[in-house]
């Protein structure tokens, strides 16, 4: 293994695209901990006397809020190896030091996925959209927001960017078998590499 690099495999990518049931098989394959982003943030929420329903509004009022998620982020992967994280910042946040993945997907097929989970999973029923449309719209307004904070708060042109990452998978063109393949493969490679 190349000096530096930590057993630490960040899924980034367009919602829907499956980064949280890809981190949890490749977690389980490898025996890694799994963690989200979202996770660090609830964590921070909590710390503040937040409730995870007023936890959006606390994000967009106080920027600091996104710097402190982060950097409590940044902390546990420095502290940490072996490790499956779905987040947005690994690249920005711990660059070169581990594997970085951008899962892709067409808003359309994005749009379906996350309808079907909406309607099919008891942790998502709080969320009010019925139809296609408005989940698309929903997904649309998220990514500018996100997009505009990283813009605002790290200067970040563009989160799709390929260049942040070691590997991009269209999960739309593979099934889930075959990205999880694919990315212990490239990793494997990765490790290797000085």
């Amino acid at each position: 293994m190349a000096q530096g690099k930590k057993h630490i495999i960040y899924l980034h990518g367009h919602l829907g695209a499956g980064k949280s049931s890809t981190a949890k098989r490749l977690a389980e394959y490898l025996h890694y901990e799994r963690l989200s982003g979202g996770h660090f943030a609830r964590q921070t929420a909590l710390e503040r006397g937040i409730s995870f329903a007023d936890m959006q509004d606390q994000i967009q009022a106080d920027p600091n809020f996104d710097i402190v998620v982060d950097e409590n982020q940044k902390k546990y992967m420095h502290e940490h190896d072996n490790l499956v994280v779905d987040g947005r910042l690994g690249f920005y946040l711990m660059g070169d030091q581990i594997f970085n993945v951008f899962l892709t997907l067409d808003e359309e097929t994005a749009a379906q996925r996350i309808l079907r989970d909406m309607q099919s999973n008891p942790d998502r029923m709080t969320e009010r959209v019925q139809t296609l449309e408005e989940v698309v719209s929903n997904n649309r307004h998220r990514l500018e927001s996100e997009a505009m904070r990283y813009k605002a708060l790290y200067n970040i042109a563009s989160m799709d960017d390929p260049a942040h990452y070691n590997l991009v998978i269209d999960t739309a063109k593979h099934t889930p078998e075959e990205v999880v393949s694919s990315i212990l493969n490239k990793y494997q490679q990765w490790l290797e590499l000085k």
